[in-house]
């Protein structure tokens, strides 16, 4: 189960300005700047604090030894997606 601790690391939409899987824009909780936020784990976004790279890089930065990565289901079916959806385009 996700604790209240557990935060999304998104990418923001000034770096990447097309995503590689479906997603919607939402905001980073810290910095309000444009992030991209997968439709599949839109469905954490109530449970997790979404927060931009540069937030979320300088949250460990400042306390690295209660930094724990999670990695949804949802986002690895959408990550081997994406690569197959890759090789097909290569083909």
């Amino acid at each position: 189960m996700l604790s209240e601790e557990e935060v999304y690391m998104a990418m923001r939409v000034v770096d990447m300005p097309e995503p590689p899987v479906p997603c919607d824009k939402g905001k980073c909780a810290e910095c309000g700047v444009d992030v991209w936020l997968s439709k599949a784990l839109k469905k954490y976004s109530g449970r997790m604090k979404i927060l931009c790279i540069l937030c979320a890089v300088n949250r460990v930065e400042k306390n690295p030894e209660n930094c724990i990565g999670v990695v949804t289901a949802e986002a690895m079916r959408e990550l081997d997606e994406y690569e197959q959806s890759r090789k097909v385009q290569r083909a």
